[in-house]
């Protein structure tokens, strides 16, 4: 799924998720910093999350950098919660 928003005819958010049958991933999210704190966030994820139910997908995933103050306070806000029961991993192509 992808689903944007836009304020005066300029495209200011994004979402992208998509699901494997059981659980949701997303992929890529961003508010411009500008519209941020403005509820822009909160109706993509609301339209993601309707279409995950439409497709019964009873969790989604995503990844936000430890860091990321904000970010991490945006998803708890929204009722997501870091789990400790997997490990994100990573492979750099070699050259």
């Amino acid at each position: 799924m992808f689903f944007f928003t836009e304020h005066e005819n300029e495209i200011i958010g994004i979402i992208l998720d998509g699901n494997d049958g059981r659980r949701g991933l997303i992929y890529h999210w961003m508010v411009k910093v500008e519209h941020r704190k403005k509820g822009f966030g909160n109706k993509l994820l609301k339209k993601v999350e309707e279409g995950l139910i439409k497709d019964d997908i009873k969790r989604n995933y995503l990844v936000v950098f430890k860091d990321n103050e904000n970010g991490n306070d945006f998803w708890k806000n929204n009722g997501y919660e870091i789990r400790d029961f997997v490990n994100f991993q990573s492979k750099k192509k070699s050259t």
